[in-house]
């Protein structure tokens, strides 16, 4: 007679992480214990923690071999929620000293830099040509970006010195800024405009970039 021992071995107990959510363009960590040798598919990596940046919600199996050649398996889903698509609206152009109204959408709550606003409708009067950067949320904690250009133009430069004249005699106003567009109290729409009359006249100058300027003088004739 003879005899042989068998010594039955308790399997391992593949533990993989927990199930988890991250936003679209994220990577997470996922992580393995429970045996010597470790699998993971579909990506084939052999080291008991693996990073991922699944492009969707994705499953990762987990295969742990111990030292006696046991397996057993463990799976972990990768949930990918999308981002939001936010938008900051069109670029836009305003007139120094004018305020202008930029909206979001998208997301669900946003913040706006510089400012710190967070309202979707965010007025505002830049004093330079300035770029906003738009920071939306959606629902699912996810986070994107926008950016919108306001472009300040300069209104031009008008200004009518007070003016003296002898009696029959004519005076020139000059409004300046060539190229612009005029328009006189008296109807006249030129550069320049000649006088003869005490009174008050006024102009109203538009550049080309739309934007527009007034000043106005004190004519008066002397005896």
């Amino acid at each position: 007679t003879d005899q042989i021992n068998l010594t039955m071995q308790s399997p391992p107990v593949a533990i993989a992480s927990p199930d988890v959510t991250i936003c679209s363009g994220q990577s997470t960590t996922l992580s393995g214990s429970g045996g010597t040798q470790y699998a993971w598919s579909p990506n084939g990596s052999t080291g008991s923690s693996i990073n991922v940046s699944p492009a969707s919600t994705s499953s990762y199996i987990l295969t742990v071999t111990d030292q006696y050649g046991c397996q057993d398996l463990d799976t972990v889903t990768v949930t990918v929620n999308p981002l939001p698509s936010v938008n900051a609206g069109p670029d836009q152009a305003v007139c120094n000293g004018s305020t202008v109204a930029l909206q979001a959408s998208g997301a669900t709550t946003y913040t706006w830099t510089p400012g710190g606003s967070s309202n979707a409708n965010y007025i505002v009067t830049p004093a330079n040509t300035s770029t906003y950067v738009l920071t939306g949320t959606n629902s699912m904690g996810c986070i994107n970006h926008d950016t919108v250009n306001v472009v300040v133009n300069q209104s031009p430069t008008v200004n009518l010195p007070p003016t003296f004249i002898c009696q029959g005699f004519t005076a020139t106003l000059n409004a300046g800024n060539p190229g612009s567009t005029y328009q006189w109290s008296t109807g006249e729409n030129t550069q320049t405009i000649s006088v003869a009359d005490s009174g008050v006249y006024s102009v109203v100058v538009i550049g080309s970039n739309g934007c527009a300027s007034s000043s106005s003088t004190m004519v008066t004739v002397g005896g």
